[in-house]
């Protein structure tokens, strides 16, 4: 390229209203024309303010075609030949800031990829002090609330007037588990905080109408549901006060050292998981995220449990999710999408069950895909019209010319499926030599166990239903000569 110094054309230059368009536009008469060498005017520049030793790009017509590239030394404007660019002039011409080299993604990313790294790091840290010094402040709901909207409990305060913190037992995205003295009834709470979101108040007023048909369809109080006591406004959260409890059923298989419980008790378990589910039937409640996590113990050293957390439960006939449930307890109609009903809270019981007595989850995956080829190994593959009402089904399976399907080969469900100790049966892994001699575990007791569990996972319709699981053999009263034993805990009901 030629350059030389240009001098200054009469007329003033058009200028374009269009915001998506770059910042310079330039009609070929307001060049000077000599041959092929084209002079920039500098009247042309002056509302940009071109920066010194700053590249250009140079398009012609309107499809924005970059032609060649202009440099402005000392802010001054040269002349550019453009001969070897293009052979006929263009009506109008674009000029385009040209991004430097050093501010390319590809030089952030590689030579300079230690100083990107601690730009982000700067710039998160400090937004966290930033977070955290707003908070200090209490600049969220007056004062209230934390930036994602998390009610700031504090220690010793009253709620309603009524409920005295006394700290917090947990949290997760719905918001926090408070405990609190009951001045009223002096008695211990749990009190539920819902964040300060519509999407969460309203999900918590479900939860509530949930709640109050439970309450009233348990006309004989052995549902051994938790119990609503109170509900209220408070800051913009809602509140929802319940009966306090002990520890999870998780909690209990974690502190058997992952060994699992006896038969005995999870025999207790069962029949109170298969009274809730048939109180939520007639309720018309499917609970939807059925886990050990979700049971509780009344009391430490007594069998007696409590079905909580109610918020992604629903009306049978009033479903709000297709995507529910936690992965180790999800049932086969929610993978493949099939119209599921109160038989996914029994798929659920029953992994739950065998994860008590066995100590680890029965499906143990990473992904869906996985599960899904876990579930053939353990119980046979997935009938065909299940299947062919599935509306997830081609995410996980091909149909063959003949109607057959065939499960897509991933990587991932693969690896999960070579896990041999995963792909035994349920009765390949039952810890009959552990508990070899003890009450209660006799080669009977395991064969009516391992039954009653096929019975309750079954697929598509055949599935056990809450009466028919507590009819079976396994829940039986035990035969005279055999003792409930262990002192794992004892008394039954809630």
């Amino acid at each position: 390229t030629e350059e030389k110094p240009a001098e200054k054309p009469a007329g003033t230059p058009e200028k374009t209203e269009d915001k998506k368009k770059p910042s310079f536009l330039l009609r070929t008469s307001n060049f000077t024309q000599d041959g092929c060498k084209l002079t920039l005017p500098a009247s042309d520049w002056e509302e940009g303010h071109p920066r010194k030793d700053t590249s250009y790009r140079l398009c012609a017509g309107t499809i924005h075609n970059a032609v060649g590239e202009i440099k402005l030394i000392d802010g001054k404007p040269y002349t550019f030949s453009l001969q070897s660019l293009f052979g006929k002039l263009a009506s109008e011409l674009w000029v385009m800031p040209c991004r430097s080299p050093t501010k390319r993604p590809i030089h952030h990313l590689s030579v300079n990829l230690i100083r990107t790294y601690k730009h982000i790091n700067e710039t998160y840290y400090a937004a966290k002090r930033r977070r955290k010094e707003e908070n200090a402040r209490g600049v969220y709901n007056g004062g209230a609330d934390d930036e994602e909207m998390f009610y700031l409990t504090k220690e010793g305060e009253t709620l309603a007037d009524r409920y005295k913190v006394e700290g917090q037992i947990g949290k997760g995205s719905f918001g926090t588990v408070v405990s609190a003295h009951d001045t009223k009834t002096s008695t211990d709470v749990a009190i539920k905080i819902i964040k300060n979101h519509p999407k969460f108040t309203q999900q918590a007023d479900v939860e509530l109408n949930v709640l109050r048909a439970i309450n009233k369809a348990d006309t004989g109080s052995t549902s051994c549901c938790v119990k609503l006591l109170d509900t209220f406004m408070h800051k913009n959260h809602r509140m929802i006060v319940f009966e306090k409890l002990s520890y999870s059923l998780w909690d209990l298989i974690r502190n058997t050292r992952m060994n699992g419980v006896s038969l005995n008790l999870t025999k207790k378990f069962a029949r109170q998981i298969l009274r809730m589910l048939g109180l939520l039937k007639v309720a018309n409640v499917i609970h939807c995220d059925l886990k050990p996590e979700n049971i509780l113990l009344c009391h430490p050293r007594r069998s007696a449990i409590r079905l909580i957390d109610f918020g992604s439960s629903c009306f049978a006939d009033g479903r709000m999710y297709s995507y529910l449930q936690s992965r180790f307890y999800r049932a086969p109609e929610v993978v493949v999408g099939v119209p599921y009903d109160y038989a996914i809270d029994v798929w659920s019981a029953a992994c739950i069950l065998f994860e008590m007595h066995v100590g680890e989850p029965l499906f143990l995956v990473h992904d869906q895909f996985g599960l899904l080829k876990l579930m053939t190994h353990v119980l046979g593959p997935l009938p065909a019209t299940m299947l062919e009402r599935g509306k997830q089904t081609s995410s996980f399976f091909t149909k063959n010319d003949d109607g057959t399907f065939e499960m897509k080969k991933t990587l991932r469900g693969l690896r999960q499926s070579t896990k041999k100790s995963l792909e035994k049966t349920i009765e390949e892994r039952m810890p009959k030599e552990k508990r070899k001699g003890e009450a209660g575990h006799s080669e009977r007791d395991y064969a009516e166990f391992c039954d009653f569990l096929r019975g309750m996972l079954k697929y598509d319709g055949e599935r056990f239903t809450p009466e028919q699981a507590l009819e079976h053999p396994f829940l039986r009263d035990n035969p005279a000569g055999s003792s409930e034993g262990g002192g794992e805990g004892g008394g039954e009901g809630c």
